[in-house]
């Protein structure tokens, strides 16, 4: 059987349902390791741990291939593997970390330690709405999960959310828009979230 020229959905289909399991993984891997051991190395800031970030992820995912969703990308799926496991690493290593856009809206990493301790009523209000805007990405369908991952949680721009899933850069600004829209209905502060998050819009 041609699996090479198989898309990523059929591929996870046969790997549940058919066996297949290590060729697909090997196939999968080979598509996405540079994307996803880029997006590692953002967060982990360390070339050799986003390697070794990506390789445990796909050992998970090899683990769990017999859950995958019908109507989710691919992906999608890997990369919140990916990021969940480049944050648990940094949370290892060092014990207060937060997201970068939590301050001042730096997408040189996804995770920096908190700068400050003399306002915790801030920093805590901020926390709050990361965590409520998380949430609310979580649950939007796709592809709008998945593009608003990369534009409000990693900080990638549109030129590079175009490059990443191989769009017209109009295309990717359009989902992003319309994605934000599905989002800020989900959000009880909207107030809130279009202050924190102008510098995105």
């Amino acid at each position: 059987m041609d699996l090479e020229n198989k898309t990523d959905a059929d591929l996870c289909l046969l790997a549940r349902n058919n066996g297949y399991t290590n060729k697909v993984i090997d196939i999968l891997n080979k598509r996405y390791k540079r994307t996803l051991e880029a997006q590692a190395y953002r967060i982990v800031g360390d070339s050799h741990k986003a390697e070794e970030v990506v390789q445990d992820s796909f050992i998970k995912l090899k683990n769990n291939l017999h859950k995958y969703q019908e109507g989710k990308t691919f992906f999608s799926w890997i990369y919140r593997i990916v990021h969940n496991k480049a944050v648990d690493y940094l949370r290892q290593k060092k014990p207060i970390i937060e997201h970068s856009f939590l301050d001042e809206f730096s997408a040189k990493s996804t995770v920096v330690e908190i700068k400050n301790p003399l306002n915790p009523y801030e920093n805590l209000l901020r926390k709050e709405l990361f965590q409520s805007v998380e949430k609310a990405i979580n649950a939007l369908p796709s592809p709008y999960d998945y593009i608003l991952d990369l534009r409000f949680i990693e900080g990638l721009n549109v030129k590079q959310i175009s490059e990443i899933f191989v769009i017209p850069e109009p295309t990717a600004w359009w989902r992003i828009h319309r994605g934000t829209t599905l989002l800020r209905k989900k959000l009880k502060n909207t107030k809130s979230f279009d202050k924190e998050y102008a510098d995105f819009s």
